[in-house]
């Protein structure tokens, strides 16, 4: 197992098995990631606002977001592996222009061959924190909606999807053919940070 870790708030890439395992049974590698957090650089100026807001919590390295960004895409894509899976929190508070520039990122991963997955964390939807900081403050921008997430990240799982939930942003979806991937979204309005019995 390789495990490298680029950006900030649990954010890392696992990669592991082979063209096959041990045993001799056949396997696969993915690279897993969570919390990017991304903000698109038109929502910021790095001014002092939106530097004390993430040097006071836990985004001390938001300055450098679009170079980490990068670097991991970069490094998934010499990585080779058979796909990338990010399990949430893909923006910086939910804001339609971050996960727009984000599955812009993404599209060059689809490109070179590698399936890209994604499901929703807390802060990508419906967040009243979205907004674009400039200088001394900030204005609100919006924030994606269930849909609006959907229609971002279509070609992300959503389109290629064998089933999805009427109830959230979960979908199963094929890897290969030995393998499933089951997303499960735990952040509807109805059921935050939790999921709901029709989902199960």
């Amino acid at each position: 197992m390789k495990r490298i870790a680029f950006i900030p708030l649990l954010l890392a890439l696992l990669l592991c098995g082979s063209a096959r395992g041990e045993s001799g049974e056949p396997s696969f590698r993915v690279a897993v990631a969570s919390d990017l957090h991304y903000i698109a650089p038109a929502l910021t100026d790095h001014g002092p606002f939106f530097t004390e807001l993430t040097e006071n919590s836990d985004g001390k390295l938001m300055r450098y977001m679009e170079e980490l960004t990068d670097a991991f895409l970069s490094e998934v894509e010499a990585e080779r592996p058979d796909a990338l899976l990010l399990t949430g929190d893909l923006s910086f508070n939910g804001a339609v222009m971050s996960h727009e520039a984000l599955a812009e990122k993404l599209r060059r991963l689809e490109a070179a061959g590698f399936p890209v997955l994604v499901v929703p964390g807390n802060h990508d939807l419906n967040n009243p924190g979205a907004a674009a900081f400039s200088g001394d403050g900030f204005t609100r921008v919006p924030s994606a909606s269930e849909s609006v997430f959907r229609e971002i990240y279509r070609d992300f799982g959503y389109d290629e999807a064998l089933s999805e939930d009427a109830d959230s942003l979960s979908y199963v979806c094929p890897l290969n053919g030995m393998a499933r991937v089951m997303m499960l979204d735990f952040n509807t309005l109805d059921h935050p940070c939790g999921i709901s019995d029709g989902t199960l």
